[in-house]
């Protein structure tokens, strides 16, 4: 029908993700202040027009960039349910399966670590990224809320909450000084410490 946009061709998305990765390569290695159109356009190869032409102004750019990390993670989270719940009434191992998938998605993936602490940053400056971050918020405790109520949580909201802020927190200081054996030595002992709690406070309002 006439003025109705035509449909984004394979190519088109294609063009439109390699713009994506360039953008969140800049934000990584140099921070958000760094994107521009002609800076994402020479990460990518590409050129200034097509980057103007897929997004228009610098911060499109940036907003659909860090809405590319929001989306991935949440799918990620979506996807690590099942494995999580298997473990979840014993709170040594789900603290080993926690550590296992935080190190594997936000530590060890230091690029994706990054995106997603500058995502909160932008957010804390852009109030049109907010929503994103409550998304994900939302998204998290979808996916905890079930493994800490069966872990005995009176609380699984809240607790998930914590769970988050825990993780955030020593994700933050490993990216900013890395210490060998952070997973073994801090990740673990600080998991199984919270998940120790969860499941004792809700062993003793059941007695």
């Amino acid at each position: 029908m006439a003025g109705q946009p035509r449909a984004e061709t394979q190519r088109g998305r294609d063009r439109r993700t390699a713009l994506i990765e360039a953008t969140l390569r800049i934000i990584v290695r140099d921070g958000p202040g760094a994107v521009t159109h002609r800076s994402v356009a020479a990460e990518a190869g590409s050129t200034h027009g097509l980057v103007s032409y897929y997004f228009g102004g610098r911060e499109k750019l940036v907003r659909s960039a860090l809405e590319d990390v929001a989306l991935r993670n949440v799918s990620w989270l979506a996807g690590a349910q099942d494995r999580l719940l298997t473990v979840a009434g014993d709170a040594t191992a789900l603290a080993e399966v926690l550590a296992d998938i935080v190190d594997e998605q936000l530590v060890t993936d230091r690029a994706m670590g990054f995106s997603v602490l500058e995502l909160h940053l932008a957010a804390a400056r852009d109030p049109e990224l907010r929503p994103l971050i409550r998304s994900w918020g939302k998204a998290f405790v979808l996916v905890s809320a079930p493994v800490l109520k069966r872990l005995g949580s009176r609380d699984p909201v809240q607790d998930t909450r914590l769970l988050a802020q825990l993780i955030n927190g020593m994700v933050l200081e490993q990216l900013s000084v890395p210490r060998p054996e952070f997973k073994e030595h801090v990740l673990v002992p600080s998991l199984q410490r919270l998940t120790s709690a969860i499941a004792a406070d809700g062993a003793r309002a059941s007695t």
